[in-house]
Order: C-alpha cells, then structure tokens, then sequence
C-alpha cells in the first residue's frame, strides 16, 4: 500500500507542470505541460493561451475571478472551523 502512494505522489511530481497550468494558465511554460489530458493539439492549446495572455479583459477578468475563487474558498474554511467549533 506504501508503494502505491508512493506511485501516486510521484505522478504528482512529474505532472507538476500541468497542475500549475490548471490553477494559473496566464503563468505557465507550454512546453512544460502534458497536453495529453486536455484532449487538444499543441498548436491549438498554444493559441488559445496567446489569446488569453495577450487580451487585458479576459487576463484581467481571470485574475479577478481567481481572487474571488481563493477568497470564497478561505471564507468556506474559516465558517467551516466555526460551526465544528476550532475557532
């Protein structure tokens, strides 16, 4: 059973690149991710991301959804400690 964490966590670490293309797209080195998973062609996928970075309303809309994304989520986990009482 150890071995197969192991296993899993090591997938992580080589897929680290791709992850980080999920959770920031604009900061992120192409040729770096495995597009395998995204079921797209490089030439598209790469395009696509041209479009994004080079746009200031949608980079900046991103951006803005990002924040409120992260400030939800700690929102989330701070009522979440209060109602089970850890706070």
């Amino acid at each position: 059973m150890k071995d197969g964490f192991a296993e899993r966590f090591e997938q992580f670490k080589t897929n680290k690149s791709t992850l980080a293309f999920i959770v920031n797209p604009l900061n992120t080195n192409i040729a770096e991710i495995n597009i395998e998973p995204v079921g797209i062609d490089a030439g598209s996928l790469q395009m696509q991301l041209l479009d994004l970075k080079t746009k200031d309303l949608w980079s900046g809309k991103f951006t803005e959804l990002k924040s409120k994304l992260e400030e939800l989520g700690s929102r989330n986990a701070c009522t979440s400690r209060r109602t089970s009482g850890q706070l």
